[in-house]
């Protein structure tokens, strides 16, 4: 879908789109491709790119896009998990990592983390603490990991983009899998900031 088109012909709302975003994840629930999504704030940063597009002042191409994260980085509001199961006595993380920040800053909607495998070391893509996710045209296959939660948001029309990452695949393996596209970019090309990204040294940053 042209996101920007919609937008500008007033055809459709980004509220309207959220609103059909949360109905159609609702259907793809038993893929658990989402380790977790927060309506409320999503609807409120849909509210206010619809006052942006009212005006016709949208910050970007971006503006009212739905994107998903690995959750591999921080996301204002959200806990990181890395893959493991999350607990009560994590932290809410306070900032967004730089390349969500960046997507925020230019109206992008920020849906929620995506599955992914635990501390992104399978390239099988299935995560048992999770209980998935599938493959989005076949749940008796593998989706390919580690970045398994963002192709599959992708691939079922969630969302157009995804942020995710690669060390040794992590992007190249689902989208390859999963019939996507995977762009793992150069090293450094794109900043984010990530203590198991850190402490790799070989993972570069991607859609």
């Amino acid at each position: 879908m042209d996101y920007y088109q919609a937008y500008s012909s007033k055809s459709v709302t980004p509220t309207q789109m959220m609103n059909r975003f949360l109905e159609n994840m609702e259907k793809f629930k038993w893929m658990n491709m989402f380790v977790s999504c927060d309506r409320d704030d999503i609807l409120s940063q849909s509210e206010a790119s619809d006052q942006r597009w009212k005006i016709n002042k949208p910050l970007s191409v971006f503006d009212g896009v739905p994107i998903s994260v690995k959750d591999m980085i921080k996301v204002k509001g959200y806990k990181l998990s890395y893959g493991l199961i999350l607990r009560e006595s994590d932290p809410i993380d306070t900032v967004d990592d730089i390349m969500v920040h960046r997507f925020r800053e230019a109206g992008a909607i920020i849906v929620g983390k995506t599955t992914m495998t635990e501390y992104g070391r399978c390239p099988l893509g299935y995560n048992s603490n999770y209980k998935g996710p599938f493959n989005p045209y076949d749940e008796r296959c593998y989706s390919g990991g580690s970045s398994s939660g963002s192709i599959c948001s992708v691939m079922t029309g969630l969302v157009p983009i995804a942020i995710s990452f690669d060390g040794g695949g992590s992007i190249r393996l689902p989208a390859a899998l999963s019939g996507g596209f995977g762009l793992a970019t150069t090293f450094g090309r794109i900043p984010f900031d990530s203590d198991i990204c850190i402490s790799s040294g070989n993972i570069h940053a991607g859609v």
